[in-house]
């Protein structure tokens, strides 16, 4: 079972998943982290980078090795339930829940992957940087990354998400450094 959700919601039901794959900004603060203080607790595994489609070098965006530790962990709790989530369970986890569908189906599945993503988290807007990473690591020539984009150009919704957060990019730079 795959699970893809908020930080806040996580936080109330962390403990009911086998593995949680917790995305977040490198500049989370302490208090907005989920962690695990108490034993037995999940597998879990912390990757922290930007929810932006694109930015400069110096914003820590998703990289291929983020994207292969993602289809790792997937992987490695298949058969399993696995919770996925970031901040508000938008950009990030989606991308990343896309991610482990994506290579649980196989190519040629890349639309089944985002529409069952859809299903289970309809507000997704999965992050294009991780996607594009998680494409190149699986080898799939641009299959992945192509449907999420066309997705992208029919919904209005998703267009307004991904400009409000490259606009609070460009109005506050220094934030992201």
């Amino acid at each position: 079972m795959l699970h893809v959700c908020s930080l806040r919601a996580a936080e109330k039901q962390k403990r009911k998943f086998a593995a949680v794959l917790t995305l977040e900004s490198p500049r989370t603060a302490r208090r907005e982290r989920l962690r695990f203080h108490a034993q037995p607790a999940p597998d879990h595994l912390v990757l922290r980078f930007e929810d932006l489609d694109y930015g400069p070098p110096s914003v820590t965006l998703p990289t291929r090795e983020h994207a292969r530790l993602v289809l790792e962990f997937g992987r490695k709790h298949a058969d399993g339930t696995l919770l996925v989530h970031c901040a508000a369970g938008v950009g990030r986890s989606p991308a990343a829940a896309l991610v482990v569908l994506a290579d649980r189906y196989g190519p040629g599945r890349e639309a089944d992957a985002l529409e069952d993503l859809l299903v289970l988290r309809p507000e997704a807007v999965p992050n294009l940087a991780l996607t594009a990473a998680a494409d190149a690591e699986l080898g799939r020539g641009g299959a992945l990354l192509s449907v999420v984009v066309a997705k992208n150009s029919t919904r209005d919704d998703w267009q307004s998400v991904r400009a409000r957060k490259q606009e609070l990019f460009d109005c506050f730079p220094d934030t992201f450094a």
